[in-house]
């Protein structure tokens, strides 16, 4: 399976309600980098996230990272996750 139709998975509506059962609040909870995400996301000034949104977002950016980790064989670094502009 190519990383496209991985990505594409990702979106599909029962993709989006298993990763919700993923159950990220305890990753939103003890990692700052995802805390950090999920304020941005749920407070911004144009298109605000309701909390729901937010997970269901995070745990597509956790998808992201945990291939990119892989797959380039790299070390966690929160601030590759948080990004520039956050």
């Amino acid at each position: 399976m190519g990383v496209q139709k991985i990505l594409n998975f990702i979106h599909t509506k029962e993709a989006l309600n298993m990763k919700y059962k993923l159950k990220l609040m305890p990753m939103v909870a003890k990692n700052t980098a995802f805390k950090v995400l999920h304020q941005y996301y749920t407070t911004r000034s144009q298109n605000p996230l309701k909390k729901k949104q937010s997970i269901i977002a995070l745990c597509g950016k956790l998808i992201r990272v945990l291939f990119t980790l892989g797959t380039k064989l790299k070390e966690y670094d929160a601030s590759d996750v948080i990004g520039p502009v956050r």
